[in-house]
């Protein structure tokens, strides 16, 4: 009995959740979310949301490389369907046969903003991972994933009431949908709103099946989302036989519709609308969250295509693991370009130049946050920062994803090991974050890394290639910026 009471307050404690809706009291640690891009696996991305969110709910900061799953769920294939060549190798399968299907993301963290739309494989696990062999694989864990049907009569079948009670007590779970139920085409009675989450219009299971041509539902489930919870006074007004919806989280976060999501004129327009749901998951309203109707999983119970996937893994020791591997790890932001040209390239940027970038930039940033400035300073240090952002945009050639400077996210252990810093300023496996095309020169390559203005730059800041951070943030404030500026 003393159990039981302590698993209720556990849960208590953990989670906003009453009779008809459930929110989670913490988020997972990618609040913005990621963009899978063209070439990302949609379940490789649900697979991690999910798992993070249920070590948030318990209270583990556990953040899992999305790299590494990806090669992982990927790893009987040779090519996918976008036509990407997977070049894995017996390096990279006797790598994954020894962690398991997840490995923590300090040991290959991601990008920032997700997948690169590259037309080339991403780096193999055996060369980009620094894999500790001493960590757990991840069966010792006892994770496994389970496959559910909506659908009665079956073994594995369960109903909507256990559904929610599930997502209630803080399970991982994610759900195959067609993709077109929230990216639907203009030929569909029904919209998406990227900024409220909610369709528009009725959802109607028979013009998604004429969309579909026919094609049995279970071989259309083309995409995968996590499952965050659900809310029965959603779609309430009796535009459906089954009111509520489920709160799924997507990753086709693009700069586009994140734009209009932070938009503040988008959020005052949508201000009734986003107090329905958007609201309860997080003060601000963010990116890749909809509202999927019950009716919607009914519909597809009723034709046999209903799934759900459920995870599970030994919470409290994987997450002690991870925190005892930590410290054994560094991740660092490494600086570059898809083009040639660059700050530090050109004849127009002298030396002189990059002292005076540095230093207006870095009084300007003061200005613009000390908290005593005034509204007239803040303003002139804005207009500052725009101003180089101008220079630095019209500078750089754009690069054929449009941001002029992005970020490798780096792991190297501390204790020595495979040096990645070292390897990809060298061209090692950097050539993956862009373009595979040889025509496509990238920056800094070894020659610009030797240059006297490329140093400059490094020792004005006291940095080095392999802890650039504060030249990251000057960088990406400027490129920020200047593409708001486009």
């Amino acid at each position: 009995m003393k159990c039981l009471v302590l698993v209720f307050l556990a849960l208590l404690m953990t989670s906003f959740s009453f009779a008809g809706e459930y929110y989670p009291a913490r988020l997972a640690p990618r609040l913005l979310g990621t963009s899978q891009g063209r070439a990302g696996d949609c379940m490789a991305e649900a697979d991690v949301n999910a798992l993070e969110q249920a070590f948030a709910i318990r209270g583990y900061p556990v953040r899992f490389s999305l790299f590494y799953r990806h090669a992982f769920n990927w790893r009987t294939q040779s090519t996918l369907d976008s036509g990407l060549k997977l070049l894995l190798d017996d390096g990279d399968q006797r790598l994954m046969d020894q962690a398991g299907g997840l490995i923590p993301e300090y040991m290959w963290p991601e990008d920032g903003k997700g997948f690169p739309e590259v037309d080339s494989f991403r780096p193999q696990p055996a060369r980009a991972a620094v894999f500790d062999p001493a960590f757990p694989h991840t069966n010792a864990f006892g994770f496994k994933q389970e496959w559910k049907t909506l659908t009665p009569g079956f073994s594995h079948s369960i109903d909507l009431a256990t559904v929610k009670f599930m997502i209630s007590i803080g399970e991982a779970i994610t759900l195959p949908i067609q993709g077109a139920l929230i990216a639907p085409p203009a030929s569909l009675p029904w919209t998406a709103s990227p900024v409220t989450g909610l369709l528009g219009g009725r959802y109607s299971m028979d013009a998604l099946k004429t969309l579909l041509n026919g094609k049995p539902l279970d071989q259309t489930l083309d995409h995968q989302v996590q499952v965050v919870g659900f809310d029965d006074s959603l779609y309430a007004d009796g535009t459906y036989t089954v009111p509520g919806a489920l709160i799924i989280r997507n990753t086709w976060n693009s700069d586009y519709t994140n734009h209009a999501v932070f938009d503040p004129d988008e959020n005052r327009r949508h201000a009734a609308d986003l107090q329905k749901f958007r609201l309860k998951i997080h003060s601000t309203n963010l990116p890749g969250f909809y509202a999927i109707p019950f009716q919607y999983l009914v519909d597809l119970a009723a034709e046999k295509a209903g799934l759900i996937v459920v995870y599970s893994i030994n919470y409290r020791d994987y997450a002690a693991a991870y925190l005892q591997f930590r410290d054994r790890y560094q991740m660092v932001n490494a600086p570059y370009a898809c083009e040639s040209r660059n700050p530090f390239d050109g004849d127009s940027w002298s030396a002189a130049r990059v002292r005076d970038v540095i230093r207006h930039y870095r009084e300007w940033l003061r200005i613009y946050r000390d908290p005593v400035s005034t509204a007239e300073q803040i303003r002139a240090a804005r207009t500052g920062i725009l101003e180089l952002a101008r220079e630095a945009a019209s500078d750089f050639s754009q690069p054929w994803n449009s941001k002029f400077i992005h970020y490798a996210k780096l792991s190297r252990n501390r204790a020595g090991g495979p040096d990645r810093i070292r390897e990809f300023y060298s061209g090692a496996f950097k050539s993956y974050y862009c373009n595979s095309d040889s025509q496509v020169r990238i920056w800094p390559s070894p020659e610009t890394t030797e240059r006297n203005l490329f140093q400059l730059a490094l020792d004005e800041l006291a940095l080095d290639p392999g802890s650039p951070s504060q030249w990251n943030k000057m960088l990406f404030a400027l490129s920020e910026l200047a593409a708001d500026l486009k």
